[in-house]
């Protein structure tokens, strides 16, 4: 397509391809590197391994481990469900941890 003046018209870098949202491509690449399945469980059970117990900001009221702690370890968000299946399989893998209760 031509204008009047026989030239194509200017496009900002902005208007077009990965120019269009610069925040995208973090999200994307963040996204691609979110495991999934017994990988996910796996990974999120690695890092509740990692949370000292008696840190107040570690676990939550419900004495399951936070989920926002959880996302900053891991780069990547963490639902309530996939925090459980990981929890469980942590308590699973640890029952010496967990004699007492």
């Amino acid at each position: 397509m031509s204008t009047s003046r026989g030239t194509w018209p200017r496009r900002s870098r902005w208007s077009r391809g990965r120019w269009a949202n610069p925040g995208a491509g973090a999200r994307t690449a963040a996204e691609s590197a979110r495991p999934k399945g017994k990988a996910l469980t796996e990974a999120i059970a690695a890092v509740i391994g990692e949370i000292a117990p008696d840190n107040p900001d570690g676990f939550n009221a419900e004495d399951k481990p936070a989920i926002g702690p959880l996302e900053k370890k891991l780069g990547f968000e963490v639902s309530p469900a996939e925090r459980d299946a990981a929890w469980a399989a942590y308590r699973d893998a640890n029952p010496d941890l967990f004699k007492g209760g």
